[in-house]
């Protein structure tokens, strides 16, 4: 398929290191305008596969091996000679580990918001992908409207009910610009059931990696925890946050970032 679509968020300079930035799921690249303030580093916005104006009807452009495949062709093509740090929210932090495990060669740090290695079981896979298809038969078959409804409600995201109204609105807004038939296929094909799980091989890490959690989200509070008692290279923090972070506290958020990227 085509390569990715990206933008640089504060501009482009040679002289700087880059920071790749992957959005969640209903995201787009824009899920990290936050960081254009952070002038130290470039920063690299990725529509991925299915968001945004990054989109494919061929369900294989859509597994997370191709989809890191595509990820480390767009970094050798920008970017060939030099190592870059990832960012990765929700979805986007399963793709962001996935390609830190397969091409650590290629990553100087990893930062991982809310996100998780896989599900530990087959029992577990099994139950999500099946969870996952009613969720993409019903992006297929209801209006898209009708699936943002239901998505923003669910308990994940209700801490952002405390958020300004004009927030909350253009979140809403750049799910509703999706197209339902890339949303599914991106819960079908790379959903947490359908991915390699990387529990049993995260001890491996080798890069050094800040892996973010919000108290209020005790979930992935508990996946955060639990990961860095498994892979030395990962430390472990929480913020006074719900699951998405960047979102409701987008400056202590950017602090934490920036302290990491400094930090050797």
């Amino acid at each position: 398929m085509n390569k990715y679509h990206y933008e640089w968020l504060n501009g482009w300079n040679k002289t700087r290191p880059t920071l790749m930035c992957l959005h969640g799921f209903t995201g787009t690249l824009h899920t990290f305008d936050c960081l254009r303030d952070v002038t130290d580093y470039n920063i690299l916005g990725i529509d991925l596969i299915g968001h945004g104006k990054t989109q494919s009807v061929e369900p294989t452009d859509y597994s997370m091996l191709q989809v890191v495949k595509e990820l480390v062709a767009l970094k050798q093509h920008l970017l060939p000679e030099e190592k870059v740090v990832v960012l990765g929210y929700s979805m986007g932090a399963r793709v962001a580990l996935a390609f830190a495990m397969s091409h650590p060669e290629m990553i100087e740090k990893l930062i991982l918001e809310s996100g998780s290695p896989g599900l530990k079981t087959v029992e577990e896979q099994e139950t999500r992908r099946k969870h996952d298809a009613k969720l993409a038969e019903r992006l297929q078959t209801r209006p898209l409207v009708e699936f943002i409804d239901f998505w923003q409600e669910l308990p994940l995201f209700q801490t952002q009910k405390a958020l300004p109204q004009a927030t909350q609105q253009k979140v809403r807004q750049e799910r509703l610009t999706q197209d339902p038939l890339m949303l599914a296929y991106s819960l079908l094909y790379m959903g947490t059931g359908s991915q390699i799980e990387y529990w049993s091989t995260l001890q491996t890490l080798q890069v050094p990696t800040l892996y973010l959690a919000g108290t209020k989200d005790q979930k992935f509070c508990q996946i955060g925890q639990e990961m860095s008692t498994i892979a030395p290279n990962i430390i472990y923090q929480e913020l006074h946050a719900g699951h998405c972070i960047h979102l409701e506290q987008p400056d202590a958020f950017c602090q934490r970032i920036e302290n990491f990227l400094e930090s050797r």
